[in-house]
């Protein structure tokens, strides 16, 4: 099995420690995702398939950056309680994947299907980097524009870590000053308490939201 299998399935082992938990600690959770993506609880307008891309960004935001308790997230946690059931080997790679988690928007610069990996840059930060992302790879018309994902480093290699791609057509230039997931001019005046958000709440918001800036452009395919 790969190291992005493995990581795959320790991922899924760690969300279904929590799904078997949530009655803990969702009511709370939903309040807080939803306070920032639809404070006006207008999900009603929304079609079906956003309304699974909305339940997928919260269970992406709970499990990597939630502060579920004392502060630490929902991976932290699971890290800290080593349940019996899960080897040393998974832990240490998840231990890699909480030390270098990160979401952002890449500008895709080369892909190849042959390895699952392309090449990225960052563009918010400029930075590049191969990841193992076979899905980006095997979509032929993500090419020009750029992919948002969460990614991590696992024993040296960068790959996807996340459930939720968001490919957007436009070219990386075109978006990356003031782009989604940004705190916006606007925000200051109308949701001040964005610029406190992660930059991952802010885009899902950008995107999901009734009133968010690029609603209204958003095409969803959930499979």
């Amino acid at each position: 099995m790969s190291t992005y299998q493995d990581v795959e399935r320790d991922i899924r082992q760690m969300a279904n420690y929590w799904l078997l938990r949530k009655f803990q600690f969702l009511d709370w959770t939903n309040d807080v995702f939803f306070s920032y993506i639809d404070p006006h609880n207008e999900l009603d307008k929304l079609d079906d398939d956003k309304q699974v891309i909305m339940s997928m960004c919260f269970t992406e935001w709970l499990l990597f950056e939630c502060p579920l308790r004392d502060g630490l997230t929902p991976l932290s946690l699971y890290l800290n309680e080593r349940p019996a059931r899960v080897s040393q080997q998974a832990l240490d790679r998840l231990l890699q994947v909480r030390d270098t988690q990160f979401f952002s928007r890449f500008a895709i610069l080369k892909k190849d299907a042959a390895t699952g990996v392309s090449t990225l840059k960052d563009v918010r930060t400029g930075r590049c980097y191969d990841v193992y992302d076979q899905h980006l790879c095997e979509v032929k018309h993500w090419k020009n524009g750029t992919i948002a994902e969460r990614i991590g480093c696992i024993d040296g290699a960068w790959q996807m870590v996340g459930q939720v791609r968001m490919y957007d057509r436009a070219a990386p230039n075109a978006t990356s000053a003031d782009g989604p997931g940004e705190f916006h001019p606007e925000d200051h005046e109308t949701r001040p308490e964005l610029e406190a958000a992660s930059y991952f709440i802010r885009l899902a918001r950008d995107l999901l939201s009734p009133d968010g800036r690029y609603q209204d452009t958003l095409k969803v395919r959930t499979a």
